[in-house]
């Protein structure tokens, strides 16, 4: 029997986008690790439009709640320009 928490999920910290109340719109990602779990926080905030609201939660506890940025193709294109610029270079 797998051990779930009060939401029904099998990972201790669990990545979820929420509406304005509050409520779970969708499950995004889960992590047995809380250092997997707040980078994959960190890169979720920019794969959605700005101001959808994300949680972290540990089981029930919230441990970060923040509006995405969005952004995600600027700042790939960005990343790829520095890291081709750099690369370039003697």
């Amino acid at each position: 029997m797998s051990r779930t928490n009060l939401y029904d999920d099998a990972f201790t910290f669990a990545i979820d986008a929420v509406d304005a109340d509050g409520r779970c719109k969708e499950k995004l990602a889960g992590a047995s690790n809380i250092c997997a779990a707040n980078r994959a926080f960190d890169e979720l905030l920019f794969h959605f439009n700005p101001g959808e609201i994300l949680l972290l939660r540990q089981r029930g506890r919230v441990i970060r709640r923040e509006a995405a940025v969005g952004g995600y193709r600027e700042r790939v294109i960005a990343e790829a320009l520095t890291q081709g610029n750099s690369q370039a270079a003697p």
